[in-house]
């Protein structure tokens, strides 16, 4: 009972899975996803309905740190997620993001999977400027594939002081942000579903609205019509 919320997600899901150019496991977040996706003959692998009912941090957390041995260990080669994101009580989007960098191929332009890259985390310089985001297909918390401290070195040769060191820091930050993205993800679509279900209810609760109005309009048309009727049967017998 939430309009099409679960219809956009379902036909977006099918579109990246069948433009991916390898086999597909999918991982459901919810009821209907994992029945939509058995229907199209792609049972689930996974099925977390329970955290989409009860969101938890540790739970989430727990399933992002078996990708990330999943994709260490090259049994994936990346993840996508695909979401309804909250922009207003009244719009919700689906949108696909690259969590894990992936070798899939997308169907239109909009889908092209932009890589979750660490190099995002490096401070700005002083002026404003940052690394500019990657769009390579590296593992993403590998230090080796970041720039050295030359290539960030600022304008006026003020150089950051990172302790531990840049490798360190990135070692233990990197899993961290990879569990609140997954974890943000899933409390998008949590409010997104919330947000749509009140649309779709306030939609019905108008339309029944309406409906009352006509039908009550009818029975007083009706109701009049058999009085004025009785009253000429009354008025004629009296002549």
């Amino acid at each position: 009972m939430c309009g099409a919320f679960n219809a956009n997600v379902i036909k977006k899901t099918l579109e990246v899975v069948r433009g991916c150019g390898g086999p597909v496991e999918c991982w459901a977040f919810g009821r209907k996803m994992a029945e939509a996706l058995r229907k199209e003959g792609i049972p689930a692998a996974r099925d977390y309905t329970s955290l989409v009912a009860h969101p938890s941090f540790d739970a989430v957390a727990a399933v992002a740190a078996e990708l990330r041995e999943l994709y260490a260990a090259g049994e994936i080669s990346g993840a996508v997620l695909v979401y309804n994101h909250f922009v207003s009580t009244g719009r919700q989007e689906v949108v696909v993001e690259s969590y894990l960098s992936s070798g899939c191929s997308f169907a239109s332009p909009e889908m092209t999977p932009v890589d979750f890259a660490p190099s995002e985390l490096i401070p700005p310089t002083p002026n404003g400027a940052g690394p500019s985001r990657s769009h390579g297909h590296g593992r993403p918390w590998s230090p080796e594939s970041f720039p050295d401290s030359a290539s960030l070195q600022p304008e006026n040769d003020e150089l950051y002081i990172l302790e531990p060191s840049r490798a360190e820091l990135l070692e233990s930050l990197m899993p961290q942000v990879l569990d609140m993205k997954l974890y943000a993800a899933l409390l998008d679509s949590a409010a997104s579903e919330h947000a749509a279900r009140m649309i779709a209810m306030q939609t019905a609760t108008d339309n029944a609205e309406e409906l009352l109005g006509e039908l009550t309009l009818e029975y007083n048309k009706g109701r009049q019509q058999k009085i004025t009727s009785e009253i000429l049967d009354l008025v004629s017998a009296e002549a």
